[in-house]
């Protein structure tokens, strides 16, 4: 779970050399990475790579060595194990640039349809500090700045791909209510049927024509059709 004592703790393990606030602020979005459970397996120019996200290069952990060779750019790609399987993975691209005193982070999963980004204002979490290794000195707002990392970034990776369904697969679903004789009803255009009324009354009922002595001129089965134009809508039987 991402925290700030456990992102700082990140930091203080590996020890980066940080050229600029910038570069401080981008490291903190690869910590908040790291302790959430992702594997990085490409950073720099490897992560670059128009498919950095398809590559079998980006299979296996690596360290960081050249995560900011860029000036004002940077990009990780990580894996995570998908739940249930020991051999499906998630994929993760993240990049981060810097624009007008903001670094500006998008996130896409492999199986995602939409990426999750978010715009970090640098100035407000970061500090100037002659002290090289003194991290706490480098940093302030640490807990907000990943507190904004997990909901709009972390957060969205893990749950939005796996909830949202799309037009095509809701309109399938809709195609198979059944009415209660059996038919399917189409609801294409008025949405999910509503429950069929316990009572419905005569002058609704379309009686099916009789022939010679009341028999029906040909064999008949009742169709719902119910009339949407109403509220609640009126189920009309017809006879066929």
């Amino acid at each position: 779970m991402a925290t700030s004592h456990a992102v700082m703790g990140v930091i203080r393990s590996v020890m980066p050399a940080f050229r600029n606030s910038n570069d401080k602020v981008a490291f903190v979005v690869h910590a908040s990475f790291v302790v959430s459970g992702y594997v990085l397996t490409a950073t720099g120019r490897p992560a670059f790579a128009h498919d950095a996200l398809s590559s079998s290069t980006t299979q296996s952990l690596v360290g960081i060595e050249g995560w900011n060779e860029f000036n004002e750019e940077y990009a990780f790609v990580y894996k995570e194990p998908m739940k249930g399987s020991k051999n499906k993975v998630k994929k993760v691209l993240v990049k981060c640039l810097v624009m007008n005193d903001k670094l500006l982070v998008v996130a896409i999963a492999d199986d995602a349809k939409e990426p999750a980004h978010l715009q970090i204002e640098v100035g407000n979490y970061t500090n100037e500090s002659k002290e090289e290794r003194d991290y706490n000195a480098q940093f302030k707002n640490l807990g907000k700045l990943v507190t904004d990392l997990k909901s709009e970034i972390l957060y969205k990776l893990k749950h939005v791909s796996s909830t949202t369904k799309s037009r095509f697969e809701t309109d399938e679903e809709l195609r198979d209510y059944i009415d209660p004789f059996g038919y399917p009803i189409d609801t294409t255009m008025f949405g999910a049927p509503q429950n069929m009324p316990d009572h419905v009354e005569p002058s609704h009922l379309i009686q099916p024509q009789l022939g010679y002595q009341g028999v029906p001129l040909r064999p008949y089965t009742p169709v719902v059709i119910p009339d949407y134009n109403t509220y609640p809508p009126v189920y009309y039987y017809y006879y066929c």
